[in-house]
């Protein structure tokens, strides 16, 4: 037996390590997205096998540190109590928040480097193996048993719909981990910022300016990144989400025992993810935004886990969800402080001292990671946040950030968010209708009517067994009095979420209402809870083998069919579902290449609606007549670019110059010289994407002056690069001033209205920079009788 498990040990740490150098060594030699990222046959299919081992190997490394910390502080007794997917989901909880914390201090320290990265991923996987070759025979030995007593026909549909998870994550991998995606924010500054911070080897703030405050924190996305190639992303954040609809089937299965529901709701999970759901954007991998859904979701089912099962470990697993979630996205981090806040009250009411302590300790931690978040970003640039940005400003060291040089970038976003609150529903009918989008009720509809319907039918039922029982004062439940006690938590700590987050929805997602809806992926997650702890509820009160039967078999997977049903009839979800899979699978087996690949995305989103997808053809032209990795500043803001070497940089996300007012307002020489000492030197301008920028309401790029500086260094008739007048251009003409007026006279966005704030500029920015008092800066387009600063 000892030479049994030591064998398995040394081949458990053969497989784990060894994949994990065949990865690092594939990715370090034969740097497929640098090198063949037009290329497409077998080293395709070679590469994406390679991300398929990658993710397996991440999960681990992921999961192991948390494994690890739940063996120092719990009992062996406790953990044996926990079943397999429970430990899964409580490593990795706490491993995630593990890694955030190390990868932030690394990143602080400048130590992003891939030799770093590698020593210490060998180190844990060394420190682990051990542990894997447990987990490793134990799940050979069940899925020997499933098969055996499958073909017994015991349990054959439990079986089949585990099987049917299983594909459904399958399936997501495909399309949305190895297959690119993101959108247009992501191409436009998201991957931008997370290039910056490889290429500076930290979290230095960079060119990207507002990503600091952003995706500073999105510390498995650095480390998946470094670890392998640009297109890591996705590949962390499905991850997350596989480990997500774990803990939802996990905390269900407690819910509604011997049922199909946690496959219903694991089910559901992740196939909203297969293609883009919601007209205001979402649900693309590239983003922390679904990390954030996957991490309120871990958060929830520990609190719930916590209560009912007795299990302090959950406490833990919530904390550390918490403090994640506080590192990736600070209003995550602020809302489950509160969440946490609310629940020690709550237990402070019923005198339950040591609930008190625990969600007391949860929220201290919660909100310490928030408060440091806060604290390292007023240290290192001024400003706290750029969220809550009047409070913020209020604060500010200004000073400090025009040593930065942001404030013109500042002056711009609260313009913008001005704009925003300008032309915002109002809060009566508008916003509401807008709720029902943050909810994703409309694609969550059909799921909720059936759990309702049900309630209305067993209700009744059970108000008419009473009557007949007359006088009787006691109900048995059915289930078990932990079954009972889990039931009545999880739907008293999702009711107090779902709650807390419409209120905060109705006021914080009224003006920037895309990104809010974005953010708030979580609500799928939580309302698939809350629907399961609905039935979970009947089940204890059925008293009738035929409903109980019906409720835990056919009622889940007759609110599947009708999910899928309503999604096709919204949304074409099949019919998009059917596009994806073939492009998927023919990037997985090498028929495209990553150049097709992202010329042939999924339109059905918001932010995904052009027809080259992440490659804009004119850009893509543009680019190669400069060397690689020349910055181009473009004045369109969809001239997206995923070619390696392109850098392609527009307005509001770029800190173009510290100068920018000066280079908006001052003379054109001026301009000039200060444009060419911040590295810009390449201007794009197409007629066929949409304009967007401050520069055309400059002196030096005004229609009279542009050719007295610039020429055309490459031109297609109606995509323009242009640069300084030189040897290798020709002299703008009619052609461009032409293309040129035609985009200044179109209608600007009531968000932006750039040709109004330029004028404004310069005397705002000069009044921030001699501030050195605290104090709310009075903007003169919200007070135009009022000097700024007064």
């Amino acid at each position: 037996m000892a030479n049994r498990s030591t064998r398995a040990t040394i081949l458990a740490t053969g497989l784990l390590v060894g994949g994990f150098i065949g990865v690092v060594l594939w990715f370090g030699l034969v740097d497929f997205y640098h090198l063949h990222f037009f290329d497409t046959g077998w080293i395709v299919a070679a590469d994406n096998l390679v991300r398929v081992v990658f993710v397996a190997v991440l999960c681990w490394l992921i999961y192991a540190p948390g494994a690890g910390v739940t063996a120092l502080i719990i009992p062996a007794q406790e953990r044996a109590i926990l079943t397999s997917g429970e430990r899964a989901v409580v490593g990795f909880g706490i491993g995630a928040a593990v890694w955030h914390v190390a990868m932030l201090i690394l990143g602080l320290a400048n130590l992003y480097y891939r030799s770093v990265m590698i020593f210490l991923c060998l180190a844990v996987l060394a420190g682990s193996a051990r542990h894997f070759a447990a987990v490793s025979v134990a799940a050979a030995g069940s899925i020997t048993r499933r098969i055996s007593l499958t073909r017994c026909g015991v349990d054959v549909i439990r079986t089949t719909s585990a099987l049917l998870v299983a594909a459904a994550g399958a399936w997501l991998l495909l399309v949305h981990g190895l297959y690119p995606g993101g959108g247009g924010d992501y191409y436009t500054h998201y991957f931008p910022y997370y290039l910056s911070v490889l290429q500076n080897h930290g979290l230095e703030p960079n060119n990207v300016w507002y990503h600091y405050y952003y995706s500073k924190g999105d510390g498995l996305i650095f480390l998946g990144m470094l670890l392998s190639d640009p297109e890591a992303p996705a590949l962390a954040t499905f991850c997350y989400v596989v480990f997500a609809a774990l803990g939802l089937a996990t905390l269900a299965a407690r819910l509604a025992p011997r049922s199909l529901w946690p496959a219903c709701g694991a089910l559901l999970y992740l196939l909203f993810y297969i293609v883009g759901m919601s007209a205001l954007g979402g649900g693309e991998f590239q983003k922390e935004h679904e990390q954030i859904a996957a991490l309120v979701t871990m958060a929830v089912v520990a609190t719930c886990m916590a209560d009912a099962a007795r299990r302090s470990i959950f406490l833990v697993v919530a904390a550390a969800a918490g403090v994640a979630a506080a590192i990736v996205t600070l209003p995550a981090g602020i809302i489950l402080a509160f969440f946490f806040v609310l629940l020690a009250g709550l237990s402070l009411l019923r005198r339950q001292w040591r609930q008190v302590w625990r969600y007391g300790s949860a929220a201290a931690a919660t909100g310490g990671a928030v408060l440091g978040m806060l604290a390292l970003s007023y240290a290192t640039t001024g400003l706290a946040s750029d969220q809550a940005l009047d409070l913020m400003l209020s604060f500010a060291n200004f000073a400090r950030l025009d040593r930065w040089g942001v404030i013109p970038q500042l002056i711009i976003v609260e313009w913008i968010r001005d704009n925003y609150d300008a032309v915002a529903p109002s809060m009566g009918w508008p916003a509401v209708y807008q709720l029902v989008y943050f909810m994703r009720l409309d694609v969550l509809w059909v799921y909720l009517s059936g759990v309702i319907s049900l309630l209305f039918v067993v209700g009744l039922l059970a108000f008419r067994s009473r009557l007949r029982a007359r006088r009787e004062s006691t109900f048995i439940a059915p289930e078990g009095d932990m079954t009972v006690s889990i039931t009545r938590t999880t739907l008293r700590r999702l009711g107090l979420l779902v709650g807390l987050l419409l209120v905060i929805s109705v006021f914080a997602g009224r003006s920037q209402n895309i990104s809010f809806a974005r953010f708030t992926t979580f609500f799928v997650p939580l309302l698939l809870l809350l629907g399961i702890a609905c039935c979970g509820w009947m089940l204890t009160r059925i008293d009738r083998p035929g409903l109980a039967k019906f409720t835990r078999t056919a009622a889940p997977v007759l609110l599947v069919c009708g999910v899928l049903i309503s999604w096709q009839s919204q949304k074409s979800w099949m019919t998009r579902a059917l596009d994806v899979t073939v492009n998927g699978w023919r990037l997985a087996v090498g028929t495209y290449s990553l150049r097709e690949a992202y010329s042939h995305l999924d339109r059905g989103g918001f932010d995904t609606g052009f027809p080259f997808g992440g490659i804009n053809p004119d850009t893509l032209a543009a680019a190669r007549h400069v060397p690689p990795d020349t910055r181009i500043w473009s004045m369109n803001i969809s001239c997206y670019c995923m070619v390696p070497g392109c850098a392609i940089e527009s307005v509001v996300s770029f800190k173009m110059s510290g100068d920018l007012d000066e280079i908006l307002t001052g003379p054109p020489e001026r301009a000039k010289q200060l444009l060419q000492e911040a590295g810009l030197n390449y201007f794009l301008v197409s007629e066929n994407a949409q304009f967007l920028d401050l520069l055309p309401y400059s002196r030096l790029f005004s229609e009279s002056m542009i050719g007295q500086y610039l020429g055309v260094k490459w031109t297609d008739g109606s995509t323009f690069l242009l640069t300084w007048i030189g040897p290798d251009t020709t002299p703008i003409g009619n052609e461009f001033l032409h293309v040129y007026a035609d985009l200044l006279a179109r209608p600007e966005h009531a968000w932006f209205r750039f040709s109004s704030l330029v004028p404004q500029i310069g005397k705002v920015a000069a009044s921030l920079r001699a501030r050195t008092k605290w104090g709310m800066p009075n903007f003169p387009w919200r007070q135009p009788q009022r000097a700024i600063g007064e």
